[in-house]
C-alpha cells in the first residue's frame, strides 16, 4: 500500500495525479484508459474535498493498494463535512457543463469510471473508496507501491 498526504490546495492536483500514476503502474496498471479513469476519479474527489471539505483541516489522505492480481483499490480520507454520496442526482440535461459540474456530476462520474464506489462518514473522518479492475493484459506487477508518501521527483 502507498499513502500520500495532500494539501487542500488545487495546486496539489498534479502531484496527486503523479502519485496515482506512479503507484498504479508499479501495481501492474499499464492500460492508458485504466490509468485515466483512476486519475480522473481521484482528481474529481480531491477537487471536491479541496472546495467543500476543509472543516478546519488542511490535508487529506490518499491510499492506493493492489488487492489480488487484477484489482486496485483507492481510499480517500478527509475530515470535512459529510455528504450523501448515495442520493446524489444527476443535474438536469439543459444546464451548461459549468452548471452541471456545480451540482454533483462529479460523484456520478466517479461511480461511472470505477467499481464498488462507497462512501462512509465516521464522526472523525470520511472515507471514499473504490476499485478498478485491471484488463487481462495488466496486473502482473508486484503488490507493492511507493510507500514513502511522496510522488517520485522527475529529473529536470
Amino acid at each position: 500500500m502507498a499513502e500520500f498526504q495532500a494539501k487542500l490546495d488545487t495546486r496539489w492536483l498534479s502531484k496527486i495525479a503523479d502519485f496515482i500514476e506512479e503507484n498504479a503502474k508499479s501495481m501492474g496498471c499499464n492500460e492508458p484508459q485504466t490509468l485515466f479513469d483512476l486519475k480522473l476519479a481521484v482528481d474529481e474527489a480531491s477537487t471536491n474535498i479541496m472546495r467543500y471539505g476543509k472543516n478546519g483541516q488542511n490535508t487529506f489522505t490518499i491510499r492506493i493498494e493492489k488487492q489480488g492480481p487484477k484489482t486496485i483499490q483507492i481510499e480517500i480520507i478527509d475530515h470535512g463535512k459529510p455528504y450523501d454520496f448515495d442520493h446524489v442526482t444527476l443535474p438536469a440535461p439543459h444546464l451548461s457543463i459549468d452548471e452541471k459540474l456545480k451540482h454533483g456530476f462529479g460523484i456520478g462520474l466517479i461511480k461511472a469510471v470505477t467499481e464498488n464506489a462507497s462512501y462512509t462518514a465516521y464522526p472523525d473522518k470520511n472515507i471514499l473508496a473504490f476499485t478498478k479492475t485491471l484488463t487481462k493484459s495488466e496486473g502482473t506487477a508486484s503488490l507493492g507501491g511507493n510507500s514513502n508518501g511522496n510522488p517520485r521527483k522527475k529529473d529536470k
